[in-house]
């Protein structure tokens, strides 16, 4: 489901690359993206790099996404590597492309694809069902798709039954030249990695990969929790009571009759059998979580998530607020569970 990002070539040395593909295994990655024609990387360096990458995604067991160009299609036996897909970006014709797809697994470009080239493609002996595709990575600011062309574009690939990639920013090394991130979608850029991947998982993309140079420690652990079945909010945590600090860790669920513009947790009333007292009492906007205190009765230890901006309420205490940019709190439905993490 995630996977990273090691470039030959650029500003990371090749030991430090195989550091960093080793301390995301131990996460959970199982997919390594490269590509082997970066306009600003070293030449000298670039094959020798890439053939201790090539050995070190053998040794780890881990799978290879090798964005290539002609230059370097036919210099490797790629059957005797691990590789998850060969990206052919530009230069190779409809014939090359059909070609090749009978011979290694093939990726193409999602952001660009049309669906006529695709059918021509397929008329030509394209195997749609053994071709994956991933959407671009933007390195320069404004220039990223928007979430609805994402979406646009991955409803026709599922309908061919196509696994589809797209990219994440990482927030800790990015990569040149110009070092502003390298997402998918532009409105992503800036954002926590765990809010980009989240959202693309939820457009349909099956693997979502970090596209900068190296994520940290803290964000490859964060990305290792994401699952299919519950939303994880990053949230700036304020001081919390004991109760507060148990109701607000549990995994929640919405409830199937959420107010208008609130988020209601299902059951959180009820965890923390003491009386929650005044904290915090503060205006609250859209993405702040709260807890109902005791003044609220009946409903003392309910959490929610607002929606819209409310005035402050001696009866409900703040406790958080999600650091979303209101995308992620906008998709949590009826019945959906989530859970919060510190960044």
């Amino acid at each position: 489901m995630i996977g990273i990002s090691v470039f030959p070539g650029m500003d990371m040395e090749i030991e430090e690359n195989i550091k960093y593909m080793k301390r995301a295994k131990e996460n959970g990655v199982e997919i390594v993206f490269t590509s082997m024609h970066i306009p600003e990387a070293d030449e000298e360096r670039i094959l020798f790099e890439f053939e201790k990458i090539l050995k070190q995604t053998n040794e780890l067991n881990m799978k290879l996404i090798v964005d290539i160009s002609k230059k370097y299609i036919e210099k490797y036996k790629w059957e005797d590597y691990n590789i998850f897909a060969l990206r052919l970006d530009f230069g190779f014709s409809d014939e090359e492309i059909v070609r090749l797809s009978k011979k290694y697994p093939i990726q193409l470009n999602a952001s660009t694809v049309s669906e006529e080239w695709m059918e021509n493609l397929m008329k030509m002996g394209l195997d749609s069902s053994k071709i994956t595709v991933c959407h671009n990575y933007y390195p320069r600011k404004d220039t990223g798709i928007s979430i609805e062309l994402l979406r646009r574009r991955n409803k026709y690939y599922k309908s061919l039954g196509m696994e589809i990639m797209g990219f994440i920013s990482s927030d800790f090394k990015k990569r040149g030249p110009v070092y502003e991130g390298l997402p998918t979608v532009e409105a992503h850029r800036g954002l926590h990695p765990i809010v980009g991947a989240q959202e693309l998982l939820g457009e349909g993309c099956d693997l979502v990969i970090v596209g900068d140079l190296m994520a940290s420690k803290e964000e490859l652990l964060l990305l290792g929790k994401l699952d299919r079945d519950s939303w994880l909010l990053p949230v700036k945590k304020y001081e919390m009571s004991l109760g507060e600090e148990e109701i607000f860790n549990i995994l929640h669920k919405n409830r199937m009759d959420p107010g208008d513009f609130l988020i209601r947790c299902e059951k959180s009333r009820g965890i923390f059998k003491d009386p929650i007292k005044k904290n915090n009492i503060i205006d609250r906007k859209p993405g702040s979580v709260t807890i109902d205190n005791i003044g609220y009765e009946r409903y003392s230890g309910e959490l929610q998530i607002c929606q819209k901006d409310f005035p402050s309420d001696e009866r409900v205490n703040v406790v958080a607020q999600i650091l979303d940019d209101e995308r992620l709190i906008q998709r949590i439905g009826e019945g959906d569970k989530f859970r919060f993490c510190e960044v």
